[in-house]
């Protein structure tokens, strides 16, 4: 038996998410460990760890040569399949970049000034949005999108045969082995054998990363047990067709944890303490059956929740905040947990089990009091990590922030009340808040009864006008596609936006995705859905296909019609995404609430100072059709294409069509040489004519790339 403060323990946050703030999950475990004794922990954040590293002049200058050989080795050949069209395409990402941009980039982030000028800003989100296109190059060539990967890529995230350590893994990964495979595997042996190393993934986009990274760990620590957790593990296990799967990606590990995590977390450090490991029946823990002979694998999955009034409180301090990338932290932190509403018929949400998320649950006043004021020695600004708060607790909390003095700012993702018209507006403001994200899901009051939101959209311009006099942010989500949807119902999702553009600042209408653990996939016939079935080709269902009442099959993206992307086109007003300034809850988005109020961003900065275009980059190339070179829309296309189908495809099915060449001549070589322009962003235009003459496209090209900054559209 060792006694707790013995038990060595390593939690790991895997790449790849946000680099501007670290993810809670690893403080909750932490905290609670520590109330339990067991002191003698170690945290790495091998996100943030990764692309700092990754950021270092050399190797960004490693990555350009790399770019410029691919471009010379490209132009030698007479004619180019649609892999080398793609990878064609990104390594002109490299055309007047420079090996220290990046770290200039961050620096700006992390600036307490120029993070605020937004023409700055703006500059240096480009240049790290293109960084990540030119580290595709050592993966799939725009695997990413942004600080995530592309859902709609040549990976498939739902595919056993992808994800599992293989071909196609090491090379979605290959952007950051060499960080991966040498700093982090020397950090990890340097250090003396740990009891206990937990992978905490809460991302689809760290999956893959964490497949990786559990292999390296146990060639390191072979006596370690090894614990994979978070929300992307539970949905999993969740979503998958049985649990071999899981376990097909994991087979170095010794058990998942599902659900919330704190307790089962200390129950499993208490077993090691006691040398009783494996452990039975710990609620929400699963052992891999070939690492723990006998552990029983077809019940059902039984997430825990805790009662987080009981909890300790979380410990922020295992990460060192100067390595992200804002100019002030930014803390998640969760007062609540569950949906106090928990009866909208999309929702298949978090850590739930048999209603549509998990169960509502309020941390004692008192309590959450306390951890803000010792948050606060570490940082003013706090989005609120919840599902929703109700109204009641939210007048709790205001008047107690209020009252106690605390001087905070914070943001959170709120439900829609009537409250908002009147004095609860107020009572936010005063309470600190400084902008709300609303799940307002559309527009069409017949779709809003389906989904069984609880709100009369008659009163949602009333509430947000309320929002507005208070100076709080208002960012508004919803979508297209529900089942029963019409083309009417689907523009009044946009024009009810658009009707009230002066009341929100950021806006995001996605589309319907219809989950397993959804009302509407459990009872469709009351949707007016026949048939409800996974996409073949998937073994992690995390959507699926179903056929309406007239027999048409549909699936998420479906709705896309030209008039809806025309509408689209008309919300942004805003060209960043999550996780920079205009996206929706991002710790980015939330300073510039905090800073210029309702409006996110200074009035002077939507004027001509930011619609100049940068100065551009002119290449040369022997290819006269080279802005028609095979991009991510056609991935995009031949995904969309098979799911009409109810197909679903991966690295195998796309390793044939990027093998082939096109049967027109866009990427045929000729005899004459013409001139790219490559915009600050890395995309590109056809500077002059096809025919060599040299008369110049740069009236178009101004209006793409004008487009391209303002209203965040542009070539892919």
């Amino acid at each position: 038996m060792k006694a707790p403060s013995m038990i060595r323990f390593l939690l790991i946050n895997p790449p790849l998410t946000d680099p501007t703030c670290p993810y809670h999950s690893i403080p909750y475990l932490v905290g609670a460990a520590l109330d339990a004794g067991f002191k003698s922990y170690s945290c790495a954040d091998a996100n943030i760890d990764a692309l700092n590293w990754l950021s270092c002049p050399d190797n960004v200058d490693t990555l350009l040569s790399k770019g410029k050989d691919l471009l010379s080795r490209l132009n030698s050949k007479a004619r180019l399949t649609r892999n080398e069209q793609l990878t064609y395409r990104y390594a002109l990402r490299a055309a007047g970049f420079d090996p220290c941009m990046v770290q200039k980039a961050i620096a700006t982030l992390k600036h307490p000034e120029r993070f605020y000028r937004y023409p700055e800003y703006r500059k240096a989100m480009l240049v790290l949005i293109r960084w990540m296109d030119l580290l595709s190059l050592d993966g799939f060539p725009g695997q990413f999108d942004g600080f995530y990967l592309d859902p709609n890529g040549i990976f498939n995230l739902q595919r056993i045969e992808d994800l599992r350590l293989g071909p196609s893994l090491l090379q979605l990964v290959g952007p950051f082995r060499k960080y991966l495979d040498g700093p982090f595997v020397a950090r990890i042996a340097r250090q003396d054998a740990y009891e206990l190393i937990g992978l905490s993934v809460n991302y689809v986009s760290q999956l893959p990363f964490a497949v990786y990274m559990a292999e390296l760990l146990r060639k390191q620590q072979p006596s370690a047990l090894i614990c994979i957790g978070g929300t992307e593990i539970t949905d999993v296990f969740k979503y998958a067709r049985n649990a071999k799967v899981a376990w097909d990606l994991f087979p170095g590990t010794d058990a998942a944890v599902l659900g919330e995590g704190e307790s089962a977390f200390v129950q499993i450090l208490q077993s090691l303490s006691k040398g009783t490991w494996p452990a039975a029946n710990v609620r929400g823990v699963k052992l891999n059956p070939v690492r723990h002979a006998g552990s029983v694998q077809n019940q059902p999955i039984t997430p825990n929740y805790e009662n987080i009034s009981s909890l300790a409180s979380p410990n922020y301090q295992v990460w060192n905040w100067e390595d992200y990338w804002a100019p002030e932290p930014v803390i998640l932190y969760s007062p609540t947990r569950g949906c106090y509403w928990n009866k909208c018929t999309f929702c298949d949400y978090g850590l739930n089990s048999d209603s549509p998320t998990s169960p509502a649950r309020d941390r004692e006043i008192t309590r959450v009091v306390q951890d803000l004021r010792m948050l606060g020695k570490l940082g003013r600004t706090f989005y609120f990590a919840v599902d929703a708060m109700s109204p009641v607790f939210l007048k709790k909390l205001c008047a107690a922030i209020a009252s106690e003095g605390i001087k905070i700012r914070w943001a959170a993702e709120l439900r829609l009340e009537k409250q908002f018209r009147h004095e609860l507006a107020l009572e936010l403001r005063k309470g600190g808040c400084v902008a709300i994200s609303f799940g307002y899901e559309s527009g069409s009051q017949r779709i809003l009864d389906l989904i069984n939101k609880g709100v009369d959209n008659s009163q949602v311009p009333e509430m947000l006008s309320a929002l507005k006099r208070n100076n709080i942010g208002v960012q508004m989500m919803g979508f297209i596609g529900f089942p029963s949807e019409n083309p009417t119902d689907a523009e009044q999702t946009y024009h009810l936006l658009l009707n009230h553009s002066d009341s929100w600042a950021i806006a995001g209408i996605g589309d319907f995705v219809l989950t397993p653990g959804a009302i509407v996939a459990k009872q469709p016939s009351r949707f007016g859905i026949s048939k409800v079935e996974p996409f073949v080709g998937e073994d992690i269902i995390r959507s699926l296909s179903w056929i309406d009442g007239a027999g048409n099959r549909k699936w998420p993206g479906d709705q896309r019609t030209p008039r809806i992307k025309e509408l689209t086109a008309g919300l942004r007003k805003t060209i960043g995404d999550r996780p920079f300034v205009g996206g929706i809850d991002s710790a980015h988005s939330l300073l510039y609430f905090a800073r210029f109020g309702a409006g996110l961003v200074e009035p002077e900065a939507a004027g001509g100072e930011v619609r100049m275009p940068p100065a551009s980059t002119h290449v040369t190339t022997p290819f006269a059709n080279a802005e028609m070179f095979a991009d991510k829309q056609d991935i995009f296309q031949c995904n969309q294409e098979a799911r009409m189908r109810g197909r679903s495809l991966g690295t195998r099915e796309f390793g044939q069509w990027l093998s082939e060449m096109d049967a027109d001549d866009r990427a045929i070589k000729t005899e004459r040489e013409s001139v790219l322009e490559v915009l600050p962003s890395g995309h590109y235009l056809q500077a002059t004519w096809r025919d060599g003459t040299g008369a110049s496209n740069f009236s178009e090209a101004f209006e793409v790339l004008k487009n391209l900054l303002v209203c965040g559209h542009g070539l892919s």
